[in-house]
């Protein structure tokens, strides 16, 4: 009986056993069961491998019914976005998610896209919600030149003021639109009448905007801004940002030429202030209207630039940098191309003085501004008859004038003479050749705002 006893006790702690085993077994199997978690930034980069992909993020609002905006929960960088398909997409604006999917290519709108199937039929992914509070998420402030190179589906703002080429008026029951931005490249997709009592309904041609939340994404060979006023409450509540809040219109019309100055090559700019005289027949001298500082005139492309000496203007075209010095050009390259011009005050009875500086302000700024030089220079050798560039002794500087005009007035000038520049541009060329030219073109119009006439514009000490 004993014996017994003892068998079927051993059997009840063997049965107890397995029955441990199992459960540790089964959930053991569960952790190998759970998908391998990666960077939404990886699973971009695994695109045109059709590879399975699990990534986490935060939807941030959809693009369309059922492609939603996904992005990473500390979003920062270029590539921390992507496009996830799901049903009923805006539903989940706000909340953390887990996605499951195949990386795709979308074929028609071109941007990268998870899918719930292993080809371009459109499937919903394998989607959990892993917390449906809606959360706090910022939009990411970037530049359009950003958005052109990155950010795809990631919730964004614009950080500068742009400007409205053409608005596309919508037809039938009010919808997105595409609306495309001045200079470039990108449109501003957005329905711009709702809320019908936003200042956004009142945007015509050529009004600026800030842009304070959209999404980024390259829809058929086109770099999109999506302002969309869906599931307004939800966006509200994740980013404090109201529908009627989204895109708000400004009367910011330019910005300091010293900011220009330190923009990057082939960004889109508009500036004000005068033309001050012509370095070629097309491109013009121009500087801030209170000048002061070494950063605060720029060259500027224009026909018959000369014609405008003394005006009052604002023009827009992007930042490049031209024979050797930085200028705004109406083309988004080197080829020389008008700006956009708008005269604001054609008077030139307004005075600008030139501004005194000494030689060796001249060489490290004072760029396309209109200039005197404190010190007196000596010329080392005159070049030759006509617009001449004659060395500086001692300064690696050139001082660009034709001597022959007026006739006779600087007959007196040689070779080892000191004179004293009253009236002159600062600029540098190419090859790093850096001027003073004191040009003779205009005379009228310089001697309206300067008092110093051509026969003044050097004097022999």
């Amino acid at each position: 009986m004993k014996k017994r006893t003892r068998k079927l006790s051993k059997v009840i702690i063997m049965l107890f056993a397995l029955a441990l085993l199992s459960v540790g077994g089964a959930a053991a199997m569960r952790v190998l069961a759970q998908p391998t978690v990666v960077t939404i930034s990886e699973a971009r980069s695994r695109v045109g491998t059709w590879a399975s992909v699990t990534v986490e993020g935060y939807i941030t609002g959809s693009q369309a019914a059922n492609v939603a905006f996904m992005q990473a929960s500390d979003a920062s960088g270029p590539n921390d976005g992507i496009m996830v398909q799901i049903t009923n997409a805006g539903s989940f604006t706000g909340q953390r998610v887990r996605v499951t999917g195949y990386v795709m290519r979308e074929s028609a709108g071109h941007f990268i896209r998870i899918n719930g199937a292993r080809d371009t039929n459109a499937s919903d992914v394998t989607l959990t919600v892993l917390n449906s509070e809606i959360a706090q998420i910022d939009p990411i402030p970037i530049t359009l030149e950003q958005a052109r190179r990155g950010f795809e589906g990631m919730l964004v703002s614009v950080s500068h003021p742009v400007q409205i080429s053409t608005r596309t008026a919508g037809t039938g029951t009010p919808a997105a639109q595409n609306h495309f931005l001045m200079g470039t490249g990108t449109v501003l997709r957005a329905e711009l009448y709702n809320p019908s009592s936003a200042s956004i309904s009142t945007i015509q041609n050529g009004c600026w905007v800030y842009i304070r939340r959209g999404h980024v994404l390259n829809f058929r060979g086109e770099n999109q801004i999506y302002s969309s006023r869906f599931n307004g409450p939800a966006y509200a509540a994740m980013t404090g940002i109201s529908n009627a809040e989204r895109i708000t219109v400004t009367d910011i019309s330019s910005i300091p030429v010293s900011r220009v100055r330190a923009s990057a090559t082939g960004t889109w700019v508009t500036i004000e202030g005068h033309i001050t005289g012509s370095q070629a027949a097309n491109v013009a001298f121009m500087q801030a209207i209170n000048a002061s500082g070494p950063n605060d005139g720029i060259m500027v492309q224009i026909a018959n630039a000369g014609s405008f000496t003394g005006q009052h203007v604002r023009v827009t075209g992007y930042v490049q940098t031209m024979q050797g010095h930085i200028r705004i050009n109406g083309a988004r390259n080197q080829t020389p191309t008008d700006v956009n011009l708008t005269v604001i005050n054609s008077a030139t009875a307004t005075r600008i003085d030139p501004i005194p500086i000494t030689l060796e302000q001249a060489r490290t700024g004072f760029q396309g501004m209109l200039v005197s030089l404190i010190d007196p220079v000596e010329i080392e050798a005159i070049a030759g008859p006509g617009a001449q560039q004659h060395p500086l002794v001692g300064t690696g500087s050139m001082l660009r004038m034709n001597f022959d005009t007026p006739s006779g007035a600087f007959s007196d000038v040689q070779g080892g003479s000191l004179i004293y520049v009253n009236r002159a541009h600062i600029f540098y060329f190419t090859g790093g050749q850096h001027r003073i030219y004191s040009s003779s073109f205009n005379e009228s119009a310089t001697i309206a705002i300067t008092g110093i006439n051509n026969a003044g514009r050097i004097t022999v000490r």
